[in-house]
């Protein structure tokens, strides 16, 4: 019979190796599914239809037609087919270009019965969530999700069109990009819009545990595991059983620790902190980071299969700094929110107009701290607004000084030179942010010495160290006062 909370299935095997073929079809008929056989790529787009095969079993190497185009043709006939690709052990990148066109999973030989069953109770069980969600999913929910993100950028909404499209898939998502820029936000909202969405999201702050409690925490332990083990301890993979698991800043997880994380997403087995016995371990994984994984990976940190197990579809959270369309509209919308929340104002109140100085500071400003910052700043001014308006003063010192010009009375002119200095200001932090911070490149593209670049930058209080998207998202600010 097949395994309990599964289907039996319609599968065809794909192999070209008949005692391959012979052992697979004997696993999948003692676990009660109707199996198929081809043994290349031609054979199996007629037997997928003939058949119709829910899912499939398909070698990597076919002679005659290639698994990749093999692949292709079968989603093309029937997307709501689950493709599983067999793997030689030298194939694993190739493998993750198969999830990456369409592929359910894949197994990696050699594999024994045991990783066979689960990959098919794994599709078994997506088709049965898919056809709840089909029954499921209300209008209510979606809309809720396209709130969690109002832009104006053109690549936020080319990053959010494309979190709406592996939202409908069970593939792995790594979310990349600064702190403060809204990875968990992006991870709700792909979990909203998932076949998962009325089961539970469960959050892993990874950097905040050390390896003993973060493993103890993620799969649980048994009472007597450990000092200070007084009783059975539920896990977090646990809790998210049939819903989703999001592990934020993915990148410090230790080396034992990652292959230990790494035969759970491949087995989908785990057993809490001091037992034997192994549990299903049923959910989807989002991740998050504000690291290189790719340079962890060539310094040794991050192990290169666990890497491209979690990097099976990244999605990169552009800073706010490229994205200047969005600063004054996201101030905006949070300083009405929060003037409402704390029942300041109402949300057309000439209380809360900008003063053209907050206008310029904000726009110039490079924001380190990415929106999670900007929100603080709407916050801080919501609070010491005194019903004229928000003005400079209201700014956090190291704004201030960006909203200089305006702080004089407008019947006065601004001087020549302080107009003067504002426009080098300007200019300088646009070429610097187009060459990442670099000074040498700078100067060569504004045609100065870099030495007397260099010197320029130290007079206009321009820190070019903090354009460097290595310190980025660290830096504390981007100008000091000269």
């Amino acid at each position: 019979m097949a395994s309990q909370h599964t289907l039996p299935l319609r599968i065809l095997v794909v192999e070209d190796n008949p005692d391959t073929r012979r052992l697979m079809v004997s696993v999948l008929a003692a676990e009660g599914h109707e199996s198929y056989l081809a043994s290349d790529g031609q054979t199996a787009l007629t037997m997928a239809d003939q058949c119709r095969a829910q899912m499939v079993l398909l070698d990597q190497m076919l002679p005659g037609l290639n698994a990749m185009e093999c692949l292709a043709a079968l989603l093309k006939a029937d997307a709501k087919r689950l493709v599983v690709l067999v793997a030689g052990s030298d194939e694993a990148r190739k493998a993750v270009a198969a999830l990456h066109s369409g592929a359910f999973d894949y197994l990696v030989r050699p594999f024994n019965s045991d990783e066979l069953v689960h990959a098919v109770n794994r599709a078994s069980q997506r088709l049965a969530m898919d056809e709840t969600s089909r029954r499921s999913r209300t209008l209510p929910a979606q809309r809720q999700s396209a709130e969690d993100f109002l832009t104006q950028d053109w690549r936020m909404r080319e990053m959010l069109q494309q979190a709406d499209q592996v939202a409908q898939s069970e593939l792995t998502v790594l979310i990349t990009g600064e702190s403060g820029t809204g990875k968990e936000v992006l991870a709700r909202h792909i979990q909203r819009l998932s076949g998962r969405a009325d089961r539970p999201f469960v959050i892993v702050h990874c950097a905040s545990l050390s390896e003993q409690l973060l493993e103890s925490e993620l799969f649980g332990h048994v009472k007597g595991a450990f000092t200070g083990a007084y009783h059975h301890h539920q896990g977090y993979v646990e809790a998210a059983e049939g819903g989703t698991l999001f592990l934020d800043e993915i990148g410090d997880i230790s080396q034992s620790l990652q292959l230990k994380l790494l035969r759970v997403l491949q087995e989908r087995q785990y057993a809490r902190v001091g037992d034997t016995a192994l549990r299903r371990a049923e959910f989807r994984l989002l991740t998050a980071t504000n690291k290189n994984l790719e340079q962890l990976v060539r310094t040794g940190v991050l192990r290169e299969d666990f890497y491209y197990r979690v990097n099976v579809f990244g999605i990169h959270m552009p800073p706010l700094r490229e994205r200047p369309a969005d600063i004054l509209f996201l101030f905006n919308r949070f300083v009405r929110e929060l003037a409402v929340k704390m029942g300041r104002t109402t949300v057309d109140s000439e209380s809360l107009k900008l003063h053209p100085g907050v206008r310029e500071a904000l726009i110039r400003y490079v924001w380190p701290g990415n929106v999670r910052e900007l929100r603080n700043v709407a916050e801080r001014m919501v609070i010491l607004s005194d019903g004229v308006g928000l003005v400079p003063d209201h700014l956090p010192e190291e704004l201030q000084t960006l909203a200089r010009p305006f702080r004089q009375d407008r019947s006065t002119p601004v001087q020549f030179q302080e107009a003067r200095r504002q426009f080098e200001i300007r200019f300088l932090m646009e070429q610097l942010e187009k060459n990442q911070g670099n000074v040498a490149a700078t100067a060569r593209q504004v045609g100065m010495h870099h030495v007397a670049l260099r010197k320029k930058l130290v007079r206009l209080g321009i820190d070019a160290r903090a354009l460097r998207p290595s310190s980025a998202h660290s830096s504390s600010a981007r100008h000091s006062s000269p």
